[in-house]
């Protein structure tokens, strides 16, 4: 049973940090560039960042021109390099959690960026029995992630994250070991917005109970099924 959880920065919940061992053992060439700052004087135009920045060692400045050297020496772009950058982070603890009966686990950065990305607006953490809900905003009511760690096994039971799943609460159900919850979103300056209810069977598999919706062109649409699944 959970007793309290603990975010490590509620400003950076998902933190980079470079880890100079895994670049240079990961890649080596691009780790040379980096280090003989061969693409500095290109930092500031691809990126829009001061290197000033970049001298005090700032972490999103650093995670920027990593990325920037990686897109040029490899030759692609954004979300690959992004992907490419987080596979030389370092492991940092972004989430503890006390026990009842007094142990603790965290969940760290690297986790929360397997099944959410790095794009965080906001974020709620909810608790109950063994279960920790991590709710987490990519887009403020246009897109979201729910994650579910379960404290008996160590690691996600489930994990979802996609546009329109801005999820609103989350409740299991112990008997049928099921949990149920709803979701809505609305997008600015637009029709488009909805709500609905949807449930995590047994098995973990994410099914929809029911949706209302507004399309891009006004029109109402009910529905009880195959929403998040189609």
């Amino acid at each position: 049973m959970i007793k309290e959880i603990k975010v490590s920065d509620e400003y950076d919940l998902i933190k980079w940090k470079l880890d100079t061992n895994r670049f240079a053992s990961k890649y080596p060439k691009e780790y040379k560039k980096y280090t003989e700052n061969v693409y500095l004087t290109l930092y500031e135009d691809s990126t829009g960042i001061n290197p000033k920045e970049l001298e005090k060692g700032s972490d999103w400045a650093v995670k920027e021109y990593v990325t920037m050297i990686i897109e040029k020496e490899r030759g692609i772009d954004f979300p690959e390099s992004n992907m490419k950058a987080w596979e030389i982070s370092k492991e940092i603890p972004s989430i503890e959690i006390s026990l009842k009966n007094g142990k603790r686990q965290t969940i760290s950065n690297l986790y929360l960026f397997k099944i959410n990305g790095d794009d965080v607006d906001a974020f709620s953490f909810l608790y109950e029995h063994n279960f920790l809900y991590c709710i987490i905003f990519r887009a403020i009511g246009q897109a979201g992630t729910l994650g579910i760690w379960d404290t008996k096994d160590q690691k996600w039971c489930f994990a979802y994250s996609d546009d329109f799943f801005c999820v609103e609460e989350v409740k299991y159900d112990k008997t049928k070991d099921e949990f149920f919850g709803s979701f809505s979103y609305d997008y600015p300056m637009s029709y488009v917005g909805g709500s609905g209810f949807f449930k995590i069977t047994k098995d973990r598999e994410l099914k929809t109970v029911s949706y209302k919706y507004t399309d891009s062109e006004g029109n109402e649409i009910v529905g009880t099924d195959n929403f998040f699944e189609s």
